[in-house]
C-alpha cells in the first residue's frame, strides 16, 4: 500500500499503550450487585479501563487499596487479568472487611508495579468511597515509606559478619506519619534463610508471637521489636530478612543480610586501621563461639613500655571494635611516636596467623 502526501502524518502515532478509568464510571456494589452494607459478604467494583494508545498483549495489573477514614489501610488486593483492546467494563471482587465501621474509601490503581510503559501514567488512578462518591479522601495523603534498622546484639553488621549462636536481633521500625501509630507487629514479617545441603536454601517465616518477640511502640512512631531464637543456631552461613510497611501501606525497602555462626570458640581476626593515624583510629577484634570472653581489652603501651591506655568494653561474639584517639587514660594528648598494643582477656585460640600485638604510628 503506498501512501499519498504528508509524510509527518502517522496511520497510528501512538507507540505505547495508555490505559484510564473512564471518568464517573467507577462502581461499588455488595454481593450480589446490591448495595453495599455491613452485611455485605464481598465488595464488587467495577470501572471501565480505556486504553488510548497501542495495543498490548501483557496483562493489566489493577491495586486495590480500602482506607478507613482516618487514613488506616484495611485491606489491599491486586488482580492480574487481559488488557482492553480500547474499551472494556472491568469487575473486581473482594471480601468485605466487615470490622470497617463508617465510610471507608477504595483507591485503585493500574499497572502499579509499572510493568507496561505506557504514553501516560498520571491517569492511572481513581478512587470512590462506599458512599458511591468520587471525592477526595478525607485524610492527607501519605505516601512516604517507614525505614527499617536491624541491629544484632546491640550493634549494626556487616554482610557476612559473625554473630552468636543465639543472638538477639532488634528490629526498628521508623515511621513519620504521627497520625497512625503502630501498635503491634501487624505489616511486618522477619524471614530466616538457614544453611541447607541443596541450594537455593528455603526462607522460613519467623514467628512473632510467644515468648521469643518483645515490642515497644513509641509515641514518635518508633516501633521496636526484638527477637531471639529458642535455640541455638547451628554453623553455617545463614540469611535474614526483614520486610513491612506502615498503616498507609506504604512499603519500607527491605533489610537483608547474611551472617555467619560458628560454635568453635576462636580468635579469627585482629588489628587496627588506619595505621599511621592522626585524629583516630579502630582496634578490632572479631571472635566466634556461644559466648564472649568476660574481659576483653586492647592495651597500648609507649616506647619505654609503660601502659598509656586501656581500651574496654562490653565484649560479644562477633565485631568487637574500640576507638582510639591518641589520649592517654588520664585524657593527655600522647606525642607522635610508636606504640605496641595487645589483646588483653581473649581467652579462645587464634586463627591462622592472627596475632594478639602489634606497633601502631601516632603521626600528629
Amino acid at each position: 500500500m503506498t501512501l499519498q502526501g504528508d509524510p509527518a502524518v502517522s496511520v497510528f502515532p501512538f507507540p505505547n499503550p495508555d490505559f484510564a478509568f473512564g471518568t464517573g464510571t467507577l462502581r461499588v456494589r455488595g454481593t450480589n450487585g446490591d448495595s453495599l452494607t455491613a452485611g455485605s459478604d464481598s465488595v464488587t467494583i467495577s470501572a471501565v479501563v480505556i486504553n488510548y494508545g497501542r495495543v498490548t498483549n501483557r496483562p493489566l495489573t489493577v491495586r486495590i487499596r480500602r482506607y478507613a477514614a482516618n487514613g488506616r489501610l484495611l485491606r489491599e488486593e491486586q488482580f492480574s487479568q487481559p488488557a482492553p483492546l480500547y474499551a472494556d467494563t472491568l469487575h473486581w471482587r473482594l471480601p468485605n472487611d466487615r470490622p470497617a465501621t463508617g465510610e471507608t474509601y477504595f483507591d485503585l490503581l493500574l499497572d502499579p508495579d509499572n510493568r507496561i510503559t505506557e504514553g501516560s501514567e498520571l491517569n492511572n488512578k481513581a478512587n470512590i468511597s462506599t458512599a458511591g462518591q468520587h471525592t477526595a479522601f478525607p485524610f492527607p495523603a501519605d505516601l512516604t515509606p517507614p525505614l527499617i534498622e536491624v541491629a544484632f546484639d546491640g550493634q549494626r553488621i556487616g554482610d557476612g559478619d559473625v554473630v552468636a549462636p543465639r543472638p538477639l536481633i532488634d528490629v526498628l521500625v521508623q515511621d513519620e506519619n504521627t497520625r497512625l501509630l503502630r501498635t503491634d507487629t501487624t505489616g511486618l514479617e522477619l524471614y530466616l534463610q538457614r544453611p541447607c545441603l541443596a541450594e537455593p536454601c528455603p526462607y522460613e517465616r519467623l514467628s512473632l508471637q510467644g515468648n521469643t518477640v518483645r515490642w515497644t511502640a513509641g509515641s514518635d512512631n518508633a516501633f521496636r521489636l526484638s527477637y531471639q531464637p529458642t535455640a541455638l543456631l547451628t554453623d553455617g552461613r545463614y540469611a535474614f530478612v526483614a520486610v513491612g510497611s506502615d498503616l498507609s501501606g506504604n512499603r519500607a525497602t527491605p533489610y537483608q543480610i547474611h551472617f555467619m555462626v560458628k560454635t568453635t570458640p576462636e580468635l579469627i581476626s585482629a588489628g587496627v586501621y588506619p595505621n599511621p593515624f592522626a585524629g583516630q583510629t579502630r582496634f578490632f577484634v572479631s571472635l566466634t563461639g556461644q559466648t564472649p570472653p568476660a574481659n576483653l581489652s586492647i592495651r597500648i603501651v609507649d616506647h619505654a613500655g609503660r601502659t598509656v591506655r586501656t581500651l574496654r568494653g562490653s565484649a560479644r561474639v562477633g565485631l568487637n571494635e574500640w576507638l582510639w584517639d591518641g589520649t592517654s587514660d588520664a585524657g593527655a594528648v600522647l606525642p607522635t611516636g610508636l606504640y605496641t598494643y595487645s589483646v588483653v582477656g581473649a581467652d579462645r585460640p587464634l586463627a591462622g596467623d592472627v596475632r594478639l600485638t602489634g606497633h601502631i604510628i601516632l603521626n600528629r
